[in-house]
């Protein structure tokens, strides 16, 4: 340790009784939700994190390039790290090796003296050159607030505390708080739930269970997890700086079409991604019918909200700063199924979903061959490639408001190109997922009367496509790529304005302010100015601007060591 972490690091000795893990931390995987975290530590501000290196950036990583699956990595490290981390019995590193879509934990197995480090298991999708990784829960590397270190041979854990936070420290140790089961009826209000290993709240095989103006937050899983239930979800409350993802809804008979009107509502999720970085969504829906209305979403990752399955209604939501880490991703993302059809995405409002340097995002992507969404009435502001369609089918973008927001629709031809042999293979991911539905069944019939004749119908075309009404400003409105036959689609009404357009119209300084909004009351009253336009007055410009002074929970939001209930709000 540096002199300066021997002056201000304190040691505690574990509780008695209290089991000793061997490890700090589980393997994450991309999509896969990890098992419960063996303990996290937090102070009365939040969760700290085990000593890492670098403290606050990411490493490149140098080896040798493979795109073999699930060999150990063998990383070349600087010579003075080499010789802290030897012996370390509990070292890990974490990085995306390969995808800027997949973030991956390994152990690490040993560090030798020259300069070697290697990891007990292997990288999911091969490894590059260069990419981006950090290593923790370091002795050596305990050098800031905010940090601790466990070695859990005697018991003993070093915590550099932070600046303010005084009080007790605590360790998480329950997998959950609430787990329910069979249940009918119940309703969980005015709580905080917080600081537990694994998912805050499961909830399974259950109807009309409620969560209400709650906290929960500060969990090494997801916050709420609502699986084979009907109508059952949370609302009215707050979920934020979750481990592996917000709140996941499953349920309904997919093969019959019937929903399980699951709902979020009324809620803010945020920083919902700490510990498993990608595809650990604040939203994710599966099923039949679920429904996610009034929601502010923000601060995140990598996606927001991911839905699988029909037939859910997504409205009225706010979705802002997410994707910050990602690439190839969206900030709303379905795909790999033509018969997840069904779907609405309603007057929604994303503003700055920007990637990061080198990186690619979208702002709605309906990824590999995605069909059969609704896609109407919503805002984009500062949105990187707003609405991507990935060869999909029977789509339809309507109504929406594009603001500095390029390409406005995005359509690709991928089925005819890179992506052939998903259409062409019976093994394919998209080819299975269309079988282990009857969708020739009178009951899919009748809801989807194109689907049953697709494989007959040019299956790897992009088709059906409509793209109607929408105002694009500031930004190219279409793009089509060359194997994309426009003639296939039903493109009409885009109304257009470059920047020199709308300055001559609006004036340079209200552009300017227009561009730079964060306020949808300021980008309305600018655009006012351009005239009657339909698209316009039609867009929920007063429930959006309300949304962030009401969304979430305003009871029992502070920190439970009170153990008493706050009334003020936690915002």
């Amino acid at each position: 340790m540096t002199a300066s972490a021997r002056a201000n690091v304190r040691f505690f000795a574990l509780p008695a009784g209290l089991p000793r893990p061997d490890h700090i931390d589980r393997e994450r995987f991309h999509a896969v939700p990890a098992d419960p975290i063996p303990l996290e530590v937090f102070d009365r501000s939040g969760p700290l994190v085990p000593a890492r290196w670098p403290n606050a950036d990411w490493a490149a990583a140098d080896g040798t390039p493979s795109e073999a699956a699930g060999l150990p990595l063998r990383l070349r490290i600087p010579p003075a790290r080499a010789v802290a981390w030897q012996g370390e019995p509990d070292l890990w590193v974490a990085g995306y090796w390969r995808w800027g879509w997949s973030f991956e934990t390994q152990r690490v197995a040993q560090v030798d003296a020259g300069g070697r480090l290697t990891t007990a298991t292997g990288a999911r999708y091969g490894f590059v050159q260069g990419a981006r990784y950090y290593v923790y829960h370091a002795l050596a590397e305990l050098d800031r607030p905010g940090e601790w270190y466990l070695d859990h041979r005697t018991g003993l854990l070093a915590v550099w505390s932070r600046p303010g936070a005084d009080g007790p420290l605590e360790i998480s140790v329950a997998a959950s708080a609430f787990v329910i089961e069979g249940a009918r009826h119940v309703r969980i209000e005015r709580l905080t739930v917080e600081r537990v290993r694994g998912d805050a709240i499961r909830i399974k095989d259950a109807s009309d269970v409620v969560i209400a103006n709650c906290l929960v937050h500060w969990t090494g899983g997801r916050g709420v997890v609502v699986e084979s239930s009907l109508a059952s979800g949370i609302k009215d409350s707050t979920v934020r700086q979750t481990g592996e993802g917000g709140i996941w809804l499953s349920g309904g008979d997919r093969r019959r079409l019937l929903p399980a009107g699951l709902f979020v509502t009324g809620t803010d999720i945020q920083h919902f991604d700490r510990l498993g970085r990608t595809e650990k969504p604040a939203v994710r829906l599966d099923g039949v019918g679920q429904i996610v209305t009034d929601n502010v979403v923000r601060d995140g990752w990598h996606v927001a909200l991911r839905f699988q399955g029909n037939d859910h209604l997504i409205a009225y939501n706010s979705f802002a700063r997410v994707v910050k880490d990602g690439t190839d991703t969206g900030a709303i993302y379905s795909g790999r199924d033509w018969a997840a059809r069904g779907t609405r995405l309603l007057f929604n409002f994303l503003r700055d979903v920007k990637p990061r340097p080198g990186a690619e995002v979208k702002g709605i992507y309906l990824d590999d061959m995605a069909s059969g969404t609704e896609v109407r009435g919503n805002l984009f502001l500062r949105v990187d490639q707003p609405v991507f369609i990935g060869g999909g089918r029977d789509n339809r973008i309507s109504d929406n408001v594009f603001v500095a927001s390029a390409p406005g629709v995005h359509i690709d031809g991928r089925g005819l190109t890179w992506a052939a042999r998903s259409i062409t293979s019976p093994q394919s991911e998209l080819r299975r997922r269309l079988e282990a539905v009857p969708y020739r069944s009178e009951v899919w019939r009748r809801r989807y009367p194109d689907l049953p004749r697709l494989l007959e119908e040019e299956p790897a075309h992009a088709r059906g496509n409509v793209v109607s009404g929408n105002l694009f400003l500031a930004g190219q409105p279409l793009h089509l790529l060359a194997e994309v036959d426009a003639r296939r689609q039903r493109i009409s009404d885009l109304r257009s304005f470059t920047v020199q357009q709308l300055e001559q119209r609006l004036g340079s300084q209200d552009v300017r302010r227009l561009l730079e909004a964060s306020s949808t009351q300021r980008v309305r009253a600018i655009l006012a100015r351009l005239g009657a336009d339909p698209t316009l007055d039609g867009l929920p410009f007063e429930r959006w601007q309300a949304l962030s002074a009401q969304v979430g929970a305003t009871f029992a939001c502070k920190p439970s060591e009170r153990f008493a209930p706050d009334r003020k709000p936690c915002r």
